[in-house]
C-alpha cells in the first residue's frame, strides 16, 4: 500500500486529520494498524501520564447499567474533538446482543436456555477490538445467528470480570472470542485478534446443530470441513450469463428434483390406474408452465443484489457434507430462488438429487412454501441446512 493510501485508510478508521495520520505513520514505519493503535492510546491518555479522572457513573446501556466497562473504554474517543460522539457510536459495543451480568451468571443463563456461551474479551487500546465492534458484531448474519443460538457476553480485560476470565482461561493476547460449554465451563474454541464475519460464521456452524444439554462430544470448530458436494468452482461463461439453453437445462434439473421431492412426501395411494388422455394433457401443460416459472427464477438470480441495497439480505446454506455457500437476495424474492441457487452451485443437485432446506435451529421444519418471500419465511440474514431427502 502506498503512503497516501495508508494515510487515507488511517483517517477513515480513526477520524484523524491528514497531518496527524502522516506523523503517526512516520512514527510507526508506515504500519497503519500500529499507527491506529498509537492514536487510540494517545486518545485514552496512555501516551502521557495525567491525574486519574474522578469516578462518575452516568452512562446507562439499554435498561440496565453495565458495570464491567472501565473508564478508558467508555472514554476511548474523548480526544477526537468534534467527531467524538460519531466515532464512539461507530465503534460502540453491540449492546442489543449482550448478556448483562457476570461470567457465572452468563453461564447460568446459557444452561437455562440450552445454548452455548459466546465470549468476547476486549482491550480498549487494541484497534482490533474496535474493529470487532464496528465490522463483526454489526454484521446482520452474525447478529441474527448469535442472538438466536448463543448467549453472548462481552467484557474488557481490565474490568473485574474480564481480569478473572483472562486469568482462568489464560488469555495472553487480545481481543479474544471463544465458545464456552456453560455446563462444564470448558473453552471449546478460541480466536485471537480481528475475526471476519465469514470466518466466524464458518466456525460457529457446528454449534448450531445441537446445544450443550443435548449430550455427546462437543462440536469441533477449528477447520472448515470440505464437503463431498463441492460447489462448482468454474462455470462456463454462458452459464454465468444465463443464456436460454443452459437455463433450460438447469430448470429441467430443478423441476426433476422438486418433483422427486414432492413425490417422496406424497402418501402412497391405490394401485396404478389408467390416466385419461385429458388429464395427461393437463399434466403436460402444468409441467410446461412450471418449467417457464423455473426459467424465470433462474434469470432472477442474476445479478446478485448489492450489499448497499436496503432490500437485500444474506442467506447462507450449510451443505450436507459440511461446506457452506452464501449470497445476497432481495427480501421480496421467493423461497424457490434459494433452491435454484443450490442447484446452480451443486452439481449433484443439478443432476436431480432431491433435497430440502430448513432453518439451522434444531427442530425447525423444512421450507415448504416455494412461493412465499424470503422475508415472509423468516430466513433473511440466516443460515439454512441443506439435506438430501433420499
Amino acid at each position: 500500500m502506498d503512503v497516501e493510501g495508508a494515510i487515507q485508510e488511517l483517517c477513515a478508521a480513526t477520524g484523524a486529520t491528514v497531518e496527524v495520520a502522516r506523523n503517526l505513520l512516520e512514527a510507526c514505519q508506515g504500519d497503519p494498524e500500529r499507527a491506529a493503535q498509537l492514536y487510540f492510546a494517545e486518545a485514552t491518555g496512555e501516551a502521557e501520564v495525567r491525574p486519574p479522572d474522578a469516578v462518575k457513573v452516568d452512562v446507562l446501556y439499554a435498561d440496565q447499567p453495565r458495570t464491567d466497562v472501565p473508564r478508558d473504554a467508555v472514554d476511548a474517543f474523548r480526544g477526537f474533538k468534534d467527531d467524538s460522539r460519531e466515532l464512539a457510536k461507530l465503534f460502540a459495543p453491540p449492546e442489543a446482543m449482550l448478556f448483562r451480568g457476570g461470567l457465572d451468571k452468563a453461564k447460568e443463563k446459557a444452561c437455562e436456555q440450552g445454548r452455548w456461551l459466546l465470549v468476547n474479551v476486549q482491550s480498549s487500546t487494541e484497534f482490533a477490538s474496535h474493529r470487532l465492534n464496528r465490522d463483526l458484531w454489526t454484521d446482520e448474519l452474525v447478529q441474527s445467528t448469535v442472538m438466536a443460538s448463543f448467549v453472548f457476553w462481552q467484557t474488557y480485560h481490565n474490568a473485574d470480570e474480564g481480569a478473572k476470565a483472562c486469568h482462568f482461561y489464560k488469555l495472553e493476547h487480545l481481543p479474544v472470542i471463544m465458545v464456552i460449554d456453560p455446563v462444564t465451563g470448558q473453552k471449546l474454541v478460541q480466536w485471537t485478534g480481528y475475526v471476519s464475519p465469514e470466518k466466524l460464521m464458518e466456525n460457529l456452524l457446528p454449534f448450531l446443530d445441537r446445544g450443550p444439554l443435548d449430550g455427546g462430544p462437543p462440536p469441533v470448530s477449528l477447520k472448515r470441513t470440505r464437503s463431498n458436494e463441492t460447489p462448482a468452482t468454474k462455470k462456463p461463461d454462458h452459464v454465468q450469463l444465463g443464456l436460454s439453453s443452459d437455463d433450460a437445462e438447469l430448470a429441467a434439473a430443478i423441476a426433476a428434483s422438486l418433483e422427486a421431492s414432492e413425490t417422496a412426501q406424497e402418501t402412497i395411494g391405490e394401485g396404478p390406474s389408467a390416466v385419461p388422455e385429458a388429464a395427461d394433457d393437463a399434466h403436460e401443460e402444468r409441467e410446461s408452465t412450471e418449467l417457464q416459472d423455473l426459467l424465470q427464477a433462474v434469470r432472477e438470480l442474476q445479478p446478485e443484489p448489492d450489499a448497499g441495497n436496503p432490500q437485500s439480505c444474506r442467506v447462507a446454506v450449510r451443505l450436507p457434507g459440511g461446506g457452506r455457500i452464501q449470497r445476497r437476495f432481495l427480501r421480496d424474492q421467493r423461497v424457490r430462488l434459494l433452491h435454484v441457487y443450490c442447484m446452480q452451485e451443486l452439481e449433484e443437485a443439478r443432476r436431480g438429487r432431491a433435497f430440502q432446506l430448513s432453518p439451522s435451529m434444531p427442530g425447525s421444519s423444512p421450507l415448504q412454501d416455494m412461493e412465499a418471500t424470503i422475508a415472509q419465511s423468516g430466513v433473511a440474514d440466516s443460515i439454512l441446512n441443506m439435506k438430501w431427502t433420499d
